[in-house]
């Protein structure tokens, strides 16, 4: 890869990398790369609504996993969830360019795994033609637990080895105001406790997929139902965009809108 910019990371855990401007984590353990939340061929779905909008974000998508195998090697990339964006049958959009990253891959000799999310209906015919793993409704690896998000979890499922659960599906954004007063949206990795497990929440790999301003909803207000479980508590959120700007979670949970990211320290 050639010189460019030398990109902040930081780790979750002594296992848990993120790096700046990169919608994923690292997982060094296992050797695993994780994003949630493509929505590959969302440009064709707004199209049959009246929205023209040209085949932009899978360009930006792939390479930001190229850049990203580069950084890390890893043996494997999971996706939980949201590979595709179509409800129904699998458009040609989503044909073209899932195959087309499932390619990438394979010419890299890295295993897939891929997680159910709501939008993956029809994804097993294209999984099939490359022989990729689908997992419905979760996949356990060591100590991690891995689903989407958009159904609840039966405790039982996540008891005994498991130690940290990962999801996606919410799409969690931070609102900061900067000094003119206006209020921008940056992206977010997620952090909470649920019972004695730790969670994380993986931002949105989708580039025109804005988000939600988790640090103003209510807790009733939020996509998943397990952030809506009164066992758990968000204690963390990191801004992954334009640097690594993290803080505790509660301090956001303001009722006015909070200070400019200038008073944070980037990571």
């Amino acid at each position: 890869m050639g010189k460019g910019k030398a990109l902040n990371r930081m780790k979750l855990t002594g296992d848990i990398e993120i790096m700046e401007d990169k919608n994923s984590v690292f997982l060094r353990d296992i050797g695993a790369i994780v994003c949630s939340d493509l929505h590959i061929g969302y440009e064709q779905a707004l199209h049959e609504m009246g929205v023209t909008l040209p085949a932009s974000q899978y360009p930006l998508i792939k390479k930001e996993i190229e850049e990203t195998i580069e950084i890390y090697d890893p043996d494997t990339i999971i996706i939980n969830g949201d590979l595709k964006h179509e409800f129904g049958e699998a458009t040609r959009q989503e044909w073209r360019e899932v195959l087309d990253l499932l390619s990438l891959f394979s010419s890299r000799k890295i295993g897939v795994k891929v997680v159910r999310g709501n939008h993956d209906n029809y994804l097993i015919p294209i999984l099939k033609k490359t022989g990729v793993e689908f997992h419905d409704p979760s996949l356990s690896i060591g100590k991690y637990l891995f689903f989407h998000g958009h159904r609840k979890v039966k405790v039982e499922n996540v008891e005994g080895r498991t130690e940290i659960m990962i999801i996606g599906h919410e799409h969690p954004a931070i609102a900061i105001r900067d000094e003119l007063g206006i209020t921008n949206k940056y992206k977010c990795l997620l952090e909470a406790n649920y019972k004695q497990l730790r969670l994380i929440v993986l931002p949105a790999m989708s580039p025109i997929m804005p988000g939600s301003e988790v640090n103003f909803l209510e807790k009733n207000q939020l996509l998943s139902p397990i952030l809506r479980e009164d066992e758990l508590e968000l204690s963390r959120a990191t801004i992954v965009e334009g640097g690594l700007y993290s803080f505790p979670f509660e301090e956001l949970r303001t009722t006015s809108r909070p200070n400019n990211m200038d008073s944070f320290s980037p990571l």
